[in-house]
Parts: C-alpha cells; structure tokens; sequence
C-alpha cells in the first residue's frame, strides 16, 4: 500500500499515524502503541476537484489546491477550486471547501464552504496591505493576490489559512486567516520567503510547546530567550496564532537556525 502511496507529509490523528498523499488519500495506522497496530485507508471525497489533465498527470502540485490538517481524532481537507488553475495571477477566482471526518466515521462531511467573492476584508487591513484595493468595487478584494496555498486550522473551527503574494517575484509573502462561516479576513502578517520563495507550497501547521514561554528573569539580550517571548502563544486566540505561527521562519533566522521542509 505504501508503495503506490506518495508519501507527502505525515500527519498524527489521536493515537494514529498517517501518511499523506494528497493525491488520494491517508494510509492509517491505527492503534500505534498496541501490539498489534492496524493499516487502513482513507480516501479523499470522491466529489474533489480534480487535479489530473487529460493524460492523468497532475496538473501542478496538489499543495497549491488541498491540505489537511488534525485536531484531536477530527481529519480536516480543505481544497480550492480556481477558475482557471493553470494560470496563477492576481484576479482570478476561487471557492474553498472544507470537509471533515473522524476515524469512525465512514464518509466525509462538508463543514464550510466559502468563495472569495463573498469573504468581506475589513477596512482596517488596507493600511497593513494596501495592494488589496479594488478601484472598482471600492472594497478590499482577496482577489488582488495571487494564491498559492490552503491550510487549515489545527482547532475545531472553520478558519484555513492561505498564503499569497502581491507580486510572482516578491520575496515576502502574506500569511491571511480566513473565517470560513463569517466569510471574513480575520488576520494577516507579512513574512519573509528569502531563498525559499520558489518553495512556497512546502510548509504546514504546528503547535508550539508551553515550554517555550519566557522565563522570569531571563537575559533579555540572549536570543533564545528573546525568540521564546515571541512564540509563547499559550493565550493567545486563533487568529493571533496565525500570525505568530507564520512569521516563524523570521525568528529562525534571527536564531542562525535553518527552517528544514
């Protein structure tokens, strides 16, 4: 099984192991720390946008169109259909839907559904990203960014991140959290791609530690510890974390660290 199986990321449901493909689906190890762990397959929503061309190659990496992500036993797939997919620019529409399952459910149920020409952009974000402004409309439009990649939450709601950019060639991209039942912006932050701007579909969720709050007393001026401030994100709400959570690669570099993908 795990032959045939692209093996794109790895995933931890409960007290399961995945595997991903994000082509077809999660190949489960069940009941990991039992003696006797069992292998089963969960196949994507056969009503998925596909993503093959005529010859049954894929037409761009599926991580520009789907991810998953895990909250307790709860498996959430979000995938984006584009109006054209081929051809990645500003202005072109798109329409996001985000399924979800359990491992003793035998099918997927569609949580949210949510299409960029309904998502509203508060007002106030037009002073952190001014390119989202539509003569037009005389609104904040997502639409004036081109988007690369989905994820969703790693909490019980209906928020996905997406990662976009301005310009093809920017160095920086933009980390926005969307409310998918609200449909509104709830969050943004700017951070920095350097030489990885080529890889931008190559990154997904995490959780940081507790042990990484800041210690009373600490030396301020050791960098660890001024990187530890930044990521303590115990209290922090949904749309905070997105915020925290995406400019890690910052941090890292502040640390001389090299972020691995």
């Amino acid at each position: 099984m795990c032959c045939r199986h692209a093996l794109s990321r790895q995933i931890a449901v409960a007290g399961s192991l995945g595997w991903v493909d994000l082509m077809s689906g999660i190949v489960l190890l069940c009941n990991l720390l039992d003696g006797n762990p069992v292998i089963k397959f969960i196949p994507f929503p056969e009503s998925r946008v596909s993503f093959l061309d005529e010859d049954g190659h894929p037409e761009l990496a599926p991580q520009y169109y789907c991810n998953v992500a895990c909250c307790g036993d709860l498996i959430k797939f979000i995938e984006v259909e584009f109006d054209d997919p081929v051809v990645r620019t500003s202005g072109i529409g798109w329409r996001a839907t985000l399924w979800e399952r359990k491992i003793s459910w035998d099918k997927w149920e569609i949580r949210s559904t949510v299409d960029v020409a309904n998502i509203s952009v508060d007002q106030s974000f037009s002073a952190v990203l001014p390119g989202l402004w539509f003569d037009e409309t005389q609104k904040l439009d997502l639409k004036k960014l081109i988007f690369y990649t989905p994820l969703p939450s790693r909490r019980d709601d209906d928020l996905f991140y997406m990662v976009a950019k301005v310009n093809a060639d920017d160095e920086t991209a933009w980390a926005i959290a969307v409310d998918m039942e609200r449909a509104a912006v709830e969050a943004m932050a700017q951070f920095s791609l350097g030489r990885y701007k080529y890889h931008i579909a190559m990154y997904s969720s995490c959780d940081f530690p507790k042990y990484l709050n800041m210690t009373p007393g600490a030396d301020m001026y050791n960098p660890v510890d001024k990187c530890s401030k930044r990521m303590s994100v115990a209290r922090l709400s949904a749309k905070q974390c997105v915020v925290q959570v995406l400019r890690t690669l910052d941090w890292l570099q502040e640390l001389d660290v090299q972020p691995t993908f």
